[in-house]
């Protein structure tokens, strides 16, 4: 989930990284944080924007992450054509997302266990659930074969990214063994993403969540694809780009109830997006330290957040402490305790149990 992007001079591959990408991803993790600390405390602005219930889903920034995720996909191409294995390419992915999602999922649960057994009342509506504890580690949470549970409900989107990997490794193998372009069935998936969700299909392995994560997913595979075959493709481009990125929001802001938002986001905007942060003008803007460092903890930032406000919740009931939630300050103070969090979770959990599981299986290579 790295933002780095390989070329080569010569025989030596040369790595660059995306400054700017990082800064979008620090930025939609912020709107993310910001959509479930108004969802789940309630909090309405009486001025500025609301992030629950505004004009404007900011759930649907979910989309860009699998977008960016489907772009570093592109290299895997090969490889799976050369023999990499099932094994291999999932559980790579699966033991460098899990052992997390674990931990924040027992965590979760723990402070539902906790509130309901302090105050005998129900923390975000819920109980106990030994088997949504159990789904959620293995990351079939949503979009598979079970009806989501809910713990820690965001981590619905780690559950959908490891079945779109699935689902890559699949289709490109099929691919190598036809003979024929795998871009043409990258394209049939996102056709079938589209079709779940416009037929409201509910079966395994096609609910709403998979929808959304095989459309968004290899439109960033094929996007990055694009940008491989023209690696000048953005040069001709920004003009557009940046009238679309200018004119986007107002078009929301008048129309909020637009239809098939979520479609304009993923084919348009999040692009537009993408290629205006390709420019190396643009990158060299965003080359700081800090925004590296904050994109290196987005992950852990998204995975516990939701854990940090039921924290929050729990110890101002506990001391009678009535906090404005309905405050931006407020909500900006919440937002710099879950990067505190998510720091102190990516240099001392993430990062301590990735080495160790590097050095016993090494298939973290």
């Amino acid at each position: 989930m790295g933002n780095e992007r390989t070329s080569t001079t010569g025989t030596t591959p040369v790595h660059r990284r995306d400054h700017a990408l990082d800064f979008i991803k620090v930025v939609a993790i912020l709107l993310i944080v910001f959509h479930h600390y108004q969802q789940d405390s309630g909090a309405y602005f009486d001025w500025g924007i609301n992030f629950y219930h505004g004009n404007f889903y900011f759930g649907y920034v979910v989309e860009l992450f699998f977008i960016l995720s489907g772009m570093f996909m592109l290299p895997y191409i090969k490889r799976i054509g050369d023999g990499l294995t099932l094994k291999r390419f999932y559980l790579k992915r699966a033991l460098r997302l899990l052992p997390l999602v674990a931990i924040a999922a027992c965590a979760y649960e723990f402070m539902v266990l906790i509130y309901w057994h302090t105050f005998h009342e129900r923390l975000f509506g819920k109980t106990f659930d030994l088997w949504g504890i159990v789904i959620d580690s293995l990351g079939v949470q949503d979009g598979w074969v079970f009806a989501n549970p809910g713990v820690n409900n965001p981590t619905w989107y780690v559950s959908v990214l490891l079945l779109c990997y699935l689902v890559f490794y699949l289709t490109t193998a099929l691919a190598h063994r036809l003979k024929v372009s795998p871009y043409y069935l990258y394209g049939a998936v996102v056709l079938w993403g589209i079709a779940i969700n416009t037929y409201e299909l509910n079966l395994p392995f096609m609910t709403y969540t998979s929808g959304r994560g095989y459309c968004a997913f290899f439109t960033g595979v094929l996007l990055a694809a694009a940008f491989k075959a023209r690696p000048n493709l953005p040069k001709p481009l920004v003009g557009i780009c940046a009238v679309i990125l200018v004119a986007f929001p107002a078009l929301i802001h008048f129309h909020p109830d637009i239809e098939n938002l979520r479609y304009l986001l993923v084919f348009i905007f999040y692009p537009s997006l993408i290629v205006i942060a390709r420019v190396p003008q643009v990158n060299r803007l965003f080359e700081f330290k800090w925004i590296e460092t904050l994109s290196k903890v987005s992950f852990d930032v998204y995975i516990w957040h939701v854990v940090c406000l039921q924290a929050v919740l729990y110890v101002t009931r506990l001391l009678s402490i009535n906090p404005h939630f309905s405050s931006h300050l407020t909500m900006l103070a919440f937002a710099a305790l879950t990067f505190a969090v998510g720091a102190v979770s990516f240099y001392c959990i993430e990062q301590p149990i990735t080495k160790a599981i590097k050095t016993k299986t090494h298939l973290l290579d």
